[in-house]
């Protein structure tokens, strides 16, 4: 299980949301139920969040230990 503050790379294209599979973003909050997910913070280049998506543990790779 990944950990909050975790940077992470999304595996996936989310075009409505401006998200590109390679994007790095952070995690927020993790689930555990029904079953393991991620809420991940995306920021725009000026540092603004551009969206909070939620992600399941393998459409993620993790950038940092956790």
């Amino acid at each position: 299980m990944l950990s909050e503050y975790s940077l992470v790379k999304s595996l996936k294209d989310v075009p409505d949301k401006g998200v590109k599979k390679g994007d790095v973003g952070t995690i927020v909050h993790c689930h555990t139920e029904p079953r393991e997910g991620y809420e991940v913070e995306f920021l725009d280049k000026d540092g603004y969040t551009k969206d909070v998506l939620t992600y399941e543990r393998c459409e993620l790779e993790p950038l940092s230990e956790s």
